[in-house]
């Protein structure tokens, strides 16, 4: 029986917040207006001031950014979320993929996160090729 280990993503195995950083990408491909950035950076504006609940931000920001992508495939946005990983590797912290070799022979690792479904999907596919 192995171990489990559990690993949250933004902050902790990613330098940064991967949700904006993949707006901003789909905003270069231009799939999604700059507007949709504005608006999501104006919702956590207002968490970080308290305005909003943590729940409330996270609701909201999902809420435009799905509003935007009408139209658009999971597939897309899959892909686009591996592509920018892949090219983007200096954003993981060095840390998880020196230990990740490792912690797979007595660990089931687990990936635990707020985010999308194609950005989780994405990083799994990164650190394990599936």
């Amino acid at each position: 029986m192995k171990n489990l280990a559990l690993f949250d993503f933004d902050h902790v195995i990613y330098n940064g917040q991967s949700f904006l950083d993949i707006v901003k990408y789909e905003i270069e491909l231009e799939r999604i207006i700059p507007a949709v950035e504005e608006e999501i950076l104006t919702l956590l504006s207002k968490y970080k001031s308290e305005d909003l609940s943590y729940n409330q931000t996270l609701s909201g920001m999902l809420e435009v950014f799905c509003k935007s992508l009408k139209g658009i495939k999971y597939s897309d946005l899959l892909y686009d979320s591996i592509n920018y990983f892949n090219s983007n590797p200096d954003s993981f912290f060095s840390y998880f993929n020196l230990i990740l070799p490792d912690l797979k022979k007595t660990y089931d690792v687990y990936l635990i996160t707020a985010n999308t479904k194609f950005i989780a999907q994405a990083v799994v596919k990164k650190f394990v090729g599936r």
